[in-house]
């Protein structure tokens, strides 16, 4: 159901390290969809995407644990309106991956 306004949180950090408190990377809100969300290393490697709002535990695609350090992220969501309808923004930033 839509019909709550849109809100978006997206952290800024967060710590794999297995300890059940802030292990992945999640965006959350209200009135909204996530088409897609990709992360990259620091050379503009993509190195976890997904089509949904999938969390990203901070592991690779090889499935070894990223380093520690800073991500660049882009996210790609529909927003939807309580009078209906939806926009399409995509947001980008950064991510402090600690262990």
């Amino acid at each position: 159901c839509y019909n709550i306004p849109f809100s978006i949180e997206i952290p800024n950090s967060f710590t794999p390290n297995f300890d059940e408190n802030n292990d992945e990377f999640l965006v959350s809100g209200t009135s909204f969809e996530i088409v897609f969300i990709k992360i990259f290393n620091r050379w503009g490697q993509i190195i976890f995407s997904a089509a949904n709002n999938l969390p990203w535990d901070g592991r690779l695609s090889s499935g070894e644990q990223s380093p520690e350090g800073t991500y660049y992220y882009t996210i790609e969501y529909k927003a939807f309106q309580p009078t209906g309808g939806f926009v399409k923004e995509e947001k980008t930033g950064i991510i402090s991956l600690f262990r």
